[in-house]
């Protein structure tokens, strides 16, 4: 099966902003009205606030490939990538016709939460803008990490309705291939594989450069993740993730972690594949150049930044906290990310200080993986907090502290937002390279799936 994943990237058009949830159900209802011989829309679920989820099939082959994008809802690259990959399919026969696929696509999972997000989601894009319009859900309600997990002492079943929903799709589908598309804010392309396959990962490595885009070559989100080649690495397996943590210190009685999409998945076999780009890039992102500095000593330096957010930001929700009368989804988001934050701390430290890894020189990668974006986590934090604050005085409730908080709030986030920008390199990527860059690998890892 021989496609030119190269010909199909370099042929993404411009896009100058991205589509909102209205506008993809408008694009996927337009795509099966208009070609009722070739594909299918049908509801697949109901998010939790009881919107429609829909799912464009294509194509009539045996093998069934499954994409689907917006599990995390501040990141809409990768429903662009399906909405051009769905136009594609529905056009060119030679594609849609190699390697006996039927291609399912769902591009937004998560409507109720994409929602919350699209006040940036036009230009001109900035990283301010995104840090203080950007909306992540509490830990417990990461529709990408609620999958069922069982394994010694942890114990997770507590899915979400979107979450069921994929999962009914899996099992119905039991996909050849399966991909889900995310991003980043900073920290250049990478991408997770199911398993090893060195041409795959020497297609996915090359790709970015082609597009003018580096690599993520810091240190990896989490420290038991392994690296399978320069930016491919193999998707963390939750047991790696409970040792991790039962050897950081946690208790293992109060262990609930969760299952992925790949992991469950996995039970039929399929080819796993998440693609990660980012907004904004930095050429340090990817500098590989040793400095005189350990690892160790740079972690140490991320720690301090991080706990000069929380230092501002957990008194300032302790000040207001008592007197919220307004339940937001913006208030459940804080507490969670802070006690998230407070977390990673505690845990990264202690791998940090008794892993004589970290005892290595560190890059000029990993430096910026541990200072520039630790600052921008904890600018998005505030960003939410400001729209919690921002809720309860719209609603009528703005009581004299809630108010003094939140003027305080706003000159706290412009001394941040100076900060980070007066340290970054950065540019805002054109959305064309980084669906070219996601439709590359998902074509890519589709086309080399192995038949039975």
């Amino acid at each position: 099966m021989t496609v030119d994943v190269d010909a199909y990237r370099t042929a993404v058009p411009e896009m100058a902003s991205f589509l909102g949830v209205d506008a993809l159900d408008a694009a996927m209802l337009k795509l099966a009205a208009a070609h009722p011989d070739l594909a299918s829309l049908r509801r697949v679920g109901t998010s939790g606030l009881g919107e429609p989820i829909s799912m464009l099939s294509i194509g009539s082959g045996t093998r069934n490939a499954l994409f689907f994008a917006c599990t995390h809802p501040d990141e809409p690259i990768g429903a662009m990538t399906i909405s051009h990959l769905a136009e594609l399919l529905c056009r060119d026969d030679d594609l849609r016709e190699t390697g006996d696929f039927t291609w399912h696509l769902i591009p937004c999972v998560n409507p109720d939460e994409v929602r919350l997000n699209e006040g940036w989601f036009q230009p001109p894009f900035s990283m301010g803008d995104f840090a203080a319009r950007c909306y992540r859900p509490p830990s417990d309600r990461d529709l990408e990490w609620s999958f069922p997990f069982f394994h010694e002492t942890s114990y997770f079943d507590s899915t979400l309705r979107e979450t069921q929903m994929l999962m009914r799709v899996i099992d119905d589908l039991q996909p050849v291939v399966m991909g889900s598309l995310h991003n980043n804010v900073f920290g250049g392309v990478y991408f997770y594989i199911s398993g090893e396959d060195a041409a795959l990962q020497e297609t996915l490595h090359r790709m970015p450069a082609a597009e003018g885009l580096p690599l993520r070559l810091g240190e990896p989100e989490t420290p038991y993740i392994r690296e399978l080649s320069p930016g491919v690495l193999l998707f963390p397996d939750p047991k790696d993730r409970y040792a991790y943590e039962v050897a950081a210190g946690a208790d293992p009685e109060t262990l609930s972690l969760a299952g992925s999409s790949l992991t469950y998945a996995s039970r039929y076999g399929t080819r796993g594949i998440i693609v990660e780009v980012a907004y904004f890039d930095d050429p340090r992102v990817a500098d590989q150049t040793a400095m005189d500095r350990s690892v160790r000593a740079v972690i140490a330096d991320s720690t301090r930044i991080a706990e000069e957010g929380l230092a501002y930001l957990e008194p300032a929700l302790e000040a207001v906290g008592a007197r919220l009368r307004t339940r937001s989804v913006f208030e459940e988001s804080v507490r969670s990310n802070l006690g998230l934050e407070r977390a990673t701390i505690d845990a990264k430290s202690t791998w940090a200080e008794s892993a004589p890894e970290t005892l290595a020189a560190a890059t000029v990668a990993d430096l910026f993986a541990n200072r520039q974006e630790v600052k921008i986590r904890r600018l998005i934090n505030l960003g939410t907090f400001i729209r919690m604050l921002e809720t309860e005085v719209i609603a009528g409730h703005g009581n004299p502290v809630v108010r003094q908080t939140l003027e305080d709030a706003r000159v706290r986030f412009q001394a941040w937002e100076d900060d980070l920008e007066s340290e970054l390199e950065a540019r805002v990527v054109p959305i064309r390279k980084l669906v070219a860059v996601q439709l590359g690998a998902v074509l890519a890892a589709t086309f080399a799936a192995p038949r039975d």
